[in-house]
């Protein structure tokens, strides 16, 4: 057997949402913050009306663009505040535009680490 077949020894996700799932994910929101700061944050009627974790997780299940609102917020708050979400367009081109900034400067030790 080879090690790439072993299932032991695979790479750990770099995915800072391996492993953790939306009710956590909504429970620590809204114990951190309030139901009201959260539909300030994110504006969605599932934090502004009929506020609970079981209505919340049945509306973010449906809606995979809310849901990655809800889990960005969760990354930003309790993992890494400078997470851009893979799938977002916007991130995409900032992230070209970066690459391309430093293509074209090269290498500065004072910003690049």
């Amino acid at each position: 057997m080879s090690e790439q077949d072993n299932p032991e020894k695979k790479q750990p996700s770099n995915d800072p949402l391996h492993g953790v799932r939306l009710d956590r994910v909504v429970t620590e929101l809204t114990q951190r913050f309030s139901w009201e700061i959260l539909a300030k944050k994110i504006p969605l009627n599932c934090f502004k009306s009929n506020q609970s974790v079981k209505s919340t997780l049945k509306f973010l299940r449906k809606t995979p663009w809310a849901r990655q609102k809800v889990e960005t917020l969760w990354v930003w708050t309790f993992v890494d505040k400078n997470y851009i979400p893979p799938s977002s367009e916007r991130s995409k081109i900032f992230l070209e535009k970066q690459k391309k900034i430093k293509e074209s400067r090269g290498f500065n030790p004072w910003l690049d680490k």
